[in-house]
């Protein structure tokens, strides 16, 4: 038998279940019921920060894969396209997000991001990257999500 075909039949196997594999923890994570509410319709923002990490919810850490984007009118993420699969690309108006900074023993200070229309799907932003977004959208970050923790020039509160 022509080890080639062995091979190559290894190598689409191993493929085919990276993506299954990816299309799963976009399930379970939530990405796919956010980018499934949120579709990408408007051109994306000027700032985008890439190789970004956020976390989602049940333990699902995005390390450095995500492009984050953030304007006046919301929050855009995609994954790496090399990841990409069961993960399209989302953005986010920032009405249609409760914002708050907290802090947690294992990743420090975040800023937790909720969605009304989504339910049970929490994002969570390293507070260095929260502290980007803030500066590049500016006072109407904090306009729209009634929080002024999270604008640029007002420390979070400690307590939380």
């Amino acid at each position: 038998m022509n080890a080639i075909p062995v091979i190559l039949y290894a190598v689409l196997l191993g493929l085919l279940w990276v993506c299954v594999l990816l299309w799963l923890i976009g399930r379970l994570t939530g990405w796919h019921r956010l980018a499934r509410t949120f579709p990408v319709t408007d051109s994306l923002p000027q700032t985008l920060w890439r190789f970004q990490t956020v976390y989602l919810r049940f333990g699902g850490k995005y390390s450095g894969i995500v492009t984050v984007g953030a304007d006046t009118r919301g929050l855009y993420l995609a994954l790496l396209p090399v990841f990409n699969v069961g993960h399209p690309p989302c953005y986010i108006p920032w009405q249609e997000m409760q914002l708050e900074m907290k802090r947690h023993w294992s990743i420090g200070e975040y800023l937790e991001i909720r969605f009304p229309r989504v339910r049970n799907v929490v994002l969570m932003l390293p507070a260095k990257l929260a502290a980007k977004i803030a500066a590049a959208v500016g006072p109407h970050l904090a306009a729209v999500s009634g929080q002024t923790s999270v604008a640029h020039d007002a420390p979070p509160s400690p307590g939380l």
